[in-house]
């Protein structure tokens, strides 16, 4: 009798505990990056796009390497960097959806339509800017949340 009260309340406790750590099935983190430090390989740029607002993860002059800037709307978001640099979009919204758009001229090529509710849906987007510019962006879904990428 001691063997069938164990079997039945282990699977029990591991289904506590998962839920208790706040684990999503669907695999996206909806929450920002709070670790001190974030490290982009050479040539690379990260930024995170929630609902609402967007994070610099790393590889931007302005983070300084950290990962802690947030950028709440109405204050805009720039991200300088090196010609030649891959941009990382992550998105990690929950129920939004969301669209980096590129805004001016220059431009870089817009990202899919990121859909929480399709599990098809990409979480992230990258593109390379090769030429010095200003490139301004903003979400086409949230126009609030937007930017500008400045390659020297």
């Amino acid at each position: 009798m001691f063997g069938l009260k164990r079997s039945w309340i282990a699977p029990w406790g591991a289904l506590t505990l998962f839920l208790l750590a706040g684990a999503r099935c669907d695999g996206l983190d909806t929450q920002p990056v709070t670790e001190t430090t974030t490290e982009c390989a050479a040539n690379q740029a990260q930024i995170a796009v929630f609902d609402g607002f967007s994070q610099i993860l790393c590889g931007c002059s302005e983070s300084n390497g950290t990962a802690t800037q947030f950028v709440n709307p109405p204050a805009t978001m720039t991200c300088t960097f090196n010609k030649g640099t891959t941009v990382f979009i992550q998105y990690r919204a929950a129920r939004q959806r969301h669209q980096i758009v590129s805004t001016g001229t220059p431009t870089f090529p817009s990202s899919s339509v990121y859909n929480p509710e399709e599990k098809a849906s990409t979480g992230t987007f990258a593109f390379l800017i090769s030429d010095a510019g200003n490139y301004s962006f903003q979400d086409a879904y949230n126009s609030a949340v937007r930017g500008t990428f400045v390659a020297q």
